[in-house]
């Protein structure tokens, strides 16, 4: 992917975003969304403990696994504009992840006989929505398509913009389910 990142002292481009303060933050936030999800689904969370893990945690019953995971927390629908991201935009305009991670639950989802879920924190509405990717032989439930835009590198923005292939999930009631915490 081409990316675009405006000059920054070379120690934090090749900090890990997960060091950062705000990639602290979105840790943090991870942890509490698997908190959130243990509570509501009856299930154990398991966060993956390598840094650079292509997803984020395996979801098990009892000692059986059940599930993997991508957990994201959206404060900004637009950071720029500080456009919060709220269940509103998210129905009319559908949910964006990069492409890959998509490509990646359904490999875990295919190899492990389990399903994968996007799970997103929306802080704004103390709501966390919850996106059923896959079935337990790696199908999607999902409708969507990938494309070429510009996001954001990374939750560190000044580390800019990049060009990458993103998934645009469509809303659906039958794939996305909603829980207050």
């Amino acid at each position: 992917s081409v990316r675009v990142r405006p000059l920054v002292p070379f120690k934090f481009i090749m900090q890990l975003d997960c060091e950062t303060p705000v990639g602290k933050q979105f840790i943090k936030d991870q942890h509490d969304v698997e908190s959130l999800i243990e509570r509501r689904y009856n299930v154990t969370v398991k966060t993956k403990t390598n840094k650079i893990e292509k997803y984020d945690a395996d979801i098990y019953r009892k000692d059986s696994l059940i599930g993997v995971c991508e957990i994201k927390t959206r404060p900004f629908w637009n950071r720029k504009d500080k456009t919060p991201f709220t269940l509103d935009l998210l129905k009319k305009n559908g949910y964006l992840i990069t492409a890959e991670k998509l490509d990646i639950l359904q490999t875990k989802s295919l190899n492990e006989g389990v399903i994968s879920c996007v799970f997103v924190k929306i802080p704004h509405e103390n709501t966390v929505a919850s996106i059923k990717v896959t079935d337990e032989k790696g199908n999607f439930l999902i409708n969507f398509k990938k494309r070429f835009s510009k996001t954001k590198y990374s939750s560190n923005d000044y580390k800019g913009d990049t060009l990458r292939e993103n998934a645009f999930i469509k809303y659906d009631p039958k794939t996305f389910n909603t829980f207050k915490y």
